[in-house]
């Protein structure tokens, strides 16, 4: 007689920049590991990546998305806060948790001083690199 072993969560996390959409195309295969692991991230076909704190991919995804459409336009603060409630939503979902995660996020973002898209997305990026210290 067989045992029944019950599935073991899994992990589900996405590379960051890859998290929304159907996982169609490598980069958005999911971390096939067990929920709550230690170390990098593992998709079904090997591939890893390292673990990122939700900010950090918050940031990353909103420098990925700025660098990518129209890079040499000028930044807003209008523009950042707008894409800054999108990020936290899509990351988080609606509710508490994504309220928290903006209010965050928010305290994170460098200032608008009249850097273009592009480099806006770098300070962005350096930002993120301070949260995974």
């Amino acid at each position: 007689m067989s045992k029944t072993v019950p599935p073991t969560a899994l992990c589900g996390a996405r590379r960051p920049g890859w998290e929304t959409g159907p996982a169609i195309g490598i980069n958005r295969i999911p971390c096939v590991q067990d929920a709550g692991h230690d170390g990098d991230h593992v998709n079904a076909f090997g591939q890893s990546w390292p673990h990122t704190p939700k900010l950090a991919t918050a940031l990353l995804t909103l420098a990925d998305k700025l660098a990518t459409l129209r890079p040499s336009a000028a930044i807003t603060e209008r523009l950042v806060l707008a894409q800054a409630l999108v990020i936290a939503v899509q990351l988080l979902g609606p509710g508490d948790a994504a309220e928290d995660a903006e209010r965050d996020l928010l305290a994170l973002l460098p200032a608008v001083t009249g850097q273009t898209r592009g480099q806006y997305a770098e300070e962005l990026r350096d930002a993120a690199r301070e949260v995974t210290r």
